[in-house]
C-alpha cells in the first residue's frame, strides 16, 4: 500500500513540472532554484551560496539536495522540482502510514494518503522546490517512529525519530518543532499512562535527544564560528520579519484553502459527535482516544502560527492531523449520511476555483482542445462529490480534478512565459536582474544563476567593468534608478530589447504588474488582453566607458 500510494503521488506530480507557466512564486524562482545554482558556480558545498554572499535565512538541506540534482542531473526545472514531488510522495506514504499505526485498517491508510494527493495545496506546492512540504513529510515521518516507540517501546524508534526530527530541523528550523511536540503533547494528554511510560522510559527518550543534536547542531555551530556576525545580523532580520505575537487567525483560512475539498468536512467531525474507532491490539489501544488524539494534536499544530506573520505554506504540517480526522469517516461508512453536506461544500468550493480558472483561459487565451481532459475530470468530480456516497472513489477523483486545474489549466495562462530569443541571447554573458527579478524563470532555463540585485556597485569589479559588458535586466519603472547607478560606475548602455511578462510577484496568484489598477484589469478583461497585466522589462547592454573607443 505504501508503495502504491508513492508510485501514485509521482505519477500524478511528475507531469507538468518542466512548464515554465507552471504554478511558481518569488521563494521558488529566486531562492530554491538559484541558490544551489550559485553554490556550484562559486564552489561552494557546505554552505549555501546566493548572490554573492552566505544564505544563512534558512538552514541547509533543500539547498543541499537541489545541488546534488542539478550536477546529477544537470541544471534543469526537472532536477530541481523532482526534490519537491518525492517529498511530496513521501509525505502522503507517511500520512498513510500513520492511519495505519493509529487504526489498523488498510482502507484508512489508503484514504489519508489519497487525502493528501487530492488537496489543492499538495498539488500546488508538491509541484515545486519549496521547503515547506519537505519538513512537513520529514516532521510526520519522526512523528511515526515517536507513535512507534509508545507503542512498542522500543529504543531504536526513538532515535529514529530523533534523527529524523533533525533532519526536518535543518530544513527549515524551529517549524518541525511546532508539529512535532504538538503531535508529542497530544499523544500525552490523549494517552493514559503516558507519564508514566515517559517515567520508565526517560533514558531512551535522552538518546533520542542526543541523536536529534547530532544532526542538527554542526551546520549551526559552524556558523556561529565561522560567520558570528552574519549569523546574529540574520537572526535578528528573520524574528523582525515574522512579527512575533501579533496575532491573527488567518492560519484558519490559509488551512481551509489548502485542505480543499476535505477541510469543510473536518469542521463536521469537530462538532459531531463520533463513536470512538474499533479497539485494536495493541499496547495503547485501551485507552487512547483516536479523535481527542487527533483533534488536540490539529490545534496544537496550528495555535503557534497564530502569533506570528507566516503564510499558508507553512502550514503542511498541519495537513498530517487533518487527513487522519477526515479518514475516520471510511471506517464508520455508514454515517457518511451525517457528513454529505459538508462533502458538498468542500466539493463546490473547490468547482469554484476550477470553473475560474478555466474560464479565464477560455477568455483571454480562447478555446484549447487539451480543455477537454480538465472538464471531463470537473464534470466527474462533479458527479461522485455531489453523490458523496464512496470516499475512496471521491478522493481518486478530487486527484483528478486538481491535476486538471493546476497542471493543466493554469500553465495554459502563460504566466512566467520567456520571450522568444532571450535564453539564446544570455548564453555566454553575464547577466543581472535588477529590482526585479524578471524575467522569474529565466536563470533556471537558462542554466545559470545570475545576479539579483538592486545595486549594481556590488557586482564583482572583474565581470562589472569587464569590457565585454554585462546584460542588465530591469522593470522600466525601475530603470532610471539602474540608469543613475551606471552613470556613478562610469558606465554606459544601449538599450537592446523591451518586453513584457507576466510574473508571479511573490505568491502565485499575483500576476499584474504592481501599479495595476482595477481601471487595468477592467480594461484587460474587455480588450480580452491578459499580457497587457505584464510587467515592462527594458534590457541594456553596460560597459564600462574607458572600454569605449575615444
Amino acid at each position: 500500500m505504501a508503495l502504491f500510494l508513492f508510485l501514485l503521488a509521482v505519477a500524478v506530480l511528475l507531469p507538468g513540472i518542466t512548464e515554465v507557466t507552471g504554478v511558481t512564486g518569488k521563494d521558488e524562482y529566486l531562492l530554491s532554484l538559484r541558490t544551489p545554482m550559485h553554490m556550484i558556480e562559486g564552489g561552494h558545498g557546505w554552505l549555501p551560496w546566493l548572490d554573492g554572499e552566505p544564505r544563512l535565512k534558512k538552514p541547509p538541506l533543500i539547498y543541499w539536495l537541489g545541488k546534488i540534482s542539478y550536477e546529477t542531473l544537470g541544471v534543469s526545472l526537472f532536477s530541481g522540482r523532482i526534490i519537491g514531488v518525492l517529498f511530496a510522495a513521501l509525505f502522503s506514504v507517511v500520512v498513510g502510514l500513520l492511519a495505519w499505526s493509529l487504526f489498523k485498517n488498510k482502507r484508512a491508510m489508503l484514504f489519508s494518503g489519497l487525502i493528501i494527493l487530492g488537496s489543492l495545496g499538495v498539488m500546488i506546492d508538491g509541484r515545486r522546490l519549496m521547503l515547506d512540504i519537505p519538513v512537513a513529510a520529514l516532521s510526520g515521518l519522526a512523528i511515526l517512529f515517536l507513535i512507534y516507540w509508545r507503542l512498542h517501546g522500543r529504543v531504536a524508534n526513538i532515535i529514529i525519530s530523533g534523527a529524523v526530527l533533525g533532519l526536518a530541523f535543518l530544513l527549515k528550523g524551529p517549524v518541525a518543532f511546532f508539529f512535532y511536540f504538538a503531535a508529542f503533547a497530544a499523544l500525552i494528554i490523549a494517552t493514559p499512562g503516558s507519564s508514566s511510560f515517559l517515567r520508565r522510559s526517560w533514558l531512551a527518550g535522552l538518546a533520542g535527544v542526543l541523536v536529534f543534536l547530532l544532526v542538527a547542531v554542526p551546520w549551526f555551530a559552524y556558523l556561529a564560528v565561522q560567520y558570528p556576525e552574519l549569523l546574529s545580523k540574520t537572526f535578528a532580520s528573520e524574528v523582525a520579519e515574522r512579527e512575533l505575537f501579533n496575532f491573527s487567525l488567518s492560519p484558519v483560512l490559509s488551512l481551509f484553502i489548502m485542505a480543499l475539498p476535505w477541510s469543510p468536512v473536518v469542521l463536521a467531525i469537530f462538532w459531531y459527535r463520533q463513536t470512538q474507532v474499533p479497539i485494536f491490539d495493541d499496547r495503547i489501544s485501551d485507552g487512547i482516544n483516536r479523535k481527542k488524539f487527533l483533534i488536540i494534536w490539529l490545534i496544537l499544530s496550528i495555535l503557534p502560527f497564530f502569533f506570528f506573520k507566516s503564510f499558508s505554506r507553512y502550514l503542511y504540517g498541519c495537513m498530517i492531523p487533518l487527513s487522519l480526522l477526515v479518514s475516520m469517516l471510511i471506517i464508520e461508512q455508514q454515517k457518511l449520511q451525517e457528513y454529505r453536506i459538508w462533502l458538498r461544500l468542500g466539493g463546490v468550493l473547490s468547482l469554484l476555483v476550477g470553473v475560474l480558472l478555466i474560464t479565464l483561459v477560455i477568455w483571454f487565451r480562447g478555446w484549447q482542445l487539451f480543455l477537454i481532459v480538465p472538464i471531463l475530470f470537473m464534470l466527474a468530480f462533479v458527479l461522485y462529490w455531489w453523490r458523496a456516497n464512496n470516499l475512496l472513489q471521491m478522493s481518486f477523483i478530487s486527484i483528478l480534478f486538481w491535476v486538471g486545474i493546476v497542471g493543466m489549466v493554469y500553465p495554459a495562462l502563460g504566466i512566467n512565459r520567456i520571450p522568444d530569443g532571450l535564453v539564446e541571447k544570455v548564453k555566454g554573458e553575464y547577466v543581472v536582474l535588477f529590482a526585479g527579478p524578471q524575467p522569474a524563470m529565466l536563470p533556471i532555463v537558462a542554466g545559470k544563476g545570475m545576479r539579483d540585485t538592486s545595486h549594481l556597485w556590488s557586482l564583482p569589479a572583474k565581470q562589472r567593468d569587464s569590457c565585454k559588458g554585462i546584460l542588465i535586466f530591469s522593470p522600466v519603472k525601475h530603470f532610471i534608478t539602474a540608469r543613475m547607478q551606471l552613470d556613478k560606475l562610469n558606465h554606459s548602455w544601449t538599450e537592446l530589447g523591451r518586453y513584457r511578462v507576466l510574473s508571479s510577484r511573490g505568491s502565485w496568484i499575483r500576476i499584474a504588474h504592481e501599479d495595476a489598477t482595477k481601471e487595468d484589469w477592467k480594461r484587460a478583461f474587455l480588450k480580452r488582453d491578459l499580457d497587457s497585466l505584464g510587467t515592462e522589462i527594458i534590457l541594456v547592454r553596460s560597459t564600462a566607458r574607458q572600454c569605449l573607443p575615444e
